[in-house]
């Protein structure tokens, strides 16, 4: 055989079926059946089966792939996205683009290696935003007299910041893909928060004295936002 599969056997059972799911192989069998009688069945079934798996292969990695030559956004600008092996894992932005070194692993799937460039990609994305977007809160916070009291960064799917009740910010790891202007009113917004936990009109006057150009940030987000992610 030239790929494994799991039998799973049931008393209520009357019937023998192959499933191939998620690149797995799995027999299911009544009690009865012979372990020789379902190695003939994959075997005659061997062209069936190993089709189906090439088929989801491909799909995953269709799915899932990053190519070289694609693009990412890092501080609003579109750089050339390309994967490098090296010595260790890492991210280097240069006039080349974005380059993900990767350490060499061998016989390593397409698959396997796209989670890996999207973990390496996310890390260097996170350690960033914990730098420079915590900073530029602490700045913002000094030039608008807007009081927090922490702020974190995560990775959100739906929103690029967040303020409680208790003053503590929130902002979104890929904001680093956005431009700075940008970033500063997504940070306006949220320590307006400070201020207004509601979006009344008394919020957005206080957001506009902050930030005159907060509609153009708006609709940047609006229009350009879904650029700001990983595949």
């Amino acid at each position: 055989m030239q790929f494994p599969f799991q039998v799973i056997r049931s008393a209520r059972r009357q019937t023998l079926a192959i499933q191939v799911k998620q690149g797995e192989v799995i027999v299911r069998a009544p009690v009865y059946i012979s372990d020789d009688y379902i190695n003939q069945l994959v075997e005659r079934k061997h062209k069936w089966i190993q089709s189906k798996l090439v088929c989801q292969q491909q799909k995953l990695d269709d799915r899932f792939s990053y190519q070289q030559d694609d693009s990412l956004y890092w501080l609003g600008q579109k750089h050339r996205f390309s994967v490098e092996l090296g010595s260790k894992n890492t991210v280097q932005v240069s006039d080349k683009g974005i380059i993900v070194v990767l350490k060499p692993i061998a016989n390593e799937s397409q698959t396997n290696q796209t989670v890996r460039i999207k973990r390496v990609l996310l890390k260097w994305l996170t350690t960033n935003a914990k730098r420079v977007l915590v900073q530029r809160v602490a700045e913002l916070s000094a030039l608008t007299g807007l009081a927090y009291n922490d702020v974190n960064v995560r990775q959100y799917k739906a929103r690029w910041g967040s303020c409680n009740s208790q003053k503590r910010i929130s902002l979104n790891v890929f904001l680093m893909m956005a431009p700075p202007w940008v970033v500063d009113y997504v940070i306006i917004h949220e320590l307006c928060h400070t201020r207004h936990m509601n979006h009344s009109k008394a919020y957005w006057q206080l957001v506009q004295h902050h930030f005159p150009l907060y509609r153009s940030a708006k609709a940047w987000l609006n229009h350009r936002g879904q650029h700001c992610t990983l595949p």
